[in-house]
């Protein structure tokens, strides 16, 4: 099932559908920078998955045609445990624009694509509530290889 999300929040973070995706403290999730939606991604699937749900398509149209889904872009989330200032998470890293979509499906992205992306992410992050933010301290890392 396809879950679209405004911020973060505790219900998000302590719910074990969906925290600790792929690792200890890791969120996951995509952004669509046509319709500015942020849709998170179960522990337990893909983004091929959730991604062709979302847009309503077979997985084959994406292998087929990745262009379909040029103008969604995957974003992680690393949390670290944190006490500053009363959050109880910290963002470590970001990590924007690679996951199963670019590099099993050649899905690629414009670099109009993945600043939008980079833009909408952070008023996400913005609005989400228990997270220390740091700017000069998360690790930011775009991924441009997947980049046309």
């Amino acid at each position: 099932m396809v879950m679209t999300i405004s911020y973060l929040n505790q219900n998000v973070i302590n719910n074990p559908k969906y925290f600790n995706r792929k690792g200890a403290f890791i969120i996951s999730c995509v952004v669509d920078v046509d319709n500015n939606e942020v849709v998170i991604i179960p522990v337990n699937q893909e983004h091929i998955n959730i991604v062709s749900e979302y847009l309503r398509v077979d997985k084959i149209d994406i292998r087929d045609n990745p262009d379909i889904a040029s103008h969604i872009v995957p974003f992680t989330l690393e949390l670290d445990i944190c006490d500053k200032r009363g959050f109880p998470w910290e963002l470590k890293q970001l990590l924007i624009g690679v996951s199963g979509l670019e590099i099993g499906f050649r899905v690629r992205h414009t670099s109009s694509q993945i600043e939008k992306a980079r833009n909408l992410i952070w008023k996400f992050l913005e609005y989400s509530e228990d997270i220390y933010i740091d700017i000069k301290r998360v690790n930011e890392v775009i991924k441009r290889k997947y980049q046309i």
